[in-house]
C-alpha cells in the first residue's frame, strides 16, 4: 500500500465522511460511486469540514479538485470558489455557526442545482426544468 492509499484509509477510519467527500474520492481515484443525493456537493459547514479533513489527509488532491467537476458537473462552482470558501471558513472557524460560510455554500448549491437542470420554484423547492 502506497502513502496515498494509507492516508486515504486513515481518513476513512476517522468516520468523518459524507456524500461530498466521497464524491471527491471517487472522482480522483476513478472508483465507481453513485451518490445517494445530487448535487453531491457540500450542503452545510459540517459537510464542507468533512471535505477539508479529507484534503488535510491527502493535501495533494486539492490541486486535483478540477477532476471532481469533470465527473460531477455540479462541483464546478465549488472548485472555482474553493480558495474563497476555505478563507471564509478559516475566518469563521471560531464562530459557532459560521453563518457567512453557510450562506456561501447555499449560494453555490443553488448554482449546482441549476447546472443539474433544476429551477427554484420557492424557498427550498425545486422543479426539474
Amino acid at each position: 500500500m502506497d502513502s496515498t492509499e494509507k492516508r486515504l484509509v486513515q481518513w476513512f477510519l476517522t468516520n468523518r465522511t459524507g456524500v461530498s467527500s466521497k464524491a471527491i474520492v471517487a472522482a480522483i481515484t476513478g472508483c465507481n460511486y453513485k451518490p445517494i443525493t445530487r448535487p453531491c456537493t457540500p450542503k452545510d459547514v459540517s459537510d464542507f469540514q468533512r471535505c477539508l479533513v479529507l484534503l488535510t489527509h491527502i493535501p495533494e488532491w486539492k490541486d486535483r479538485l478540477f477532476e471532481v467537476a469533470g465527473r460531477y458537473p455540479e462541483w464546478k462552482p465549488f472548485v472555482d470558489g474553493w480558495a474563497d470558501l476555505e478563507e471564509l471558513y478559516s475566518e469563521e472557524r471560531a464562530s459557532v455557526w459560521a453563518s457567512k460560510t453557510y450562506q456561501r455554500l447555499q449560494a453555490l448549491n443553488d448554482e449546482a442545482m441549476h447546472i443539474l437542470g433544476w429551477r427554484r420554484v420557492s424557498q427550498g423547492h425545486w422543479m426539474k426544468a
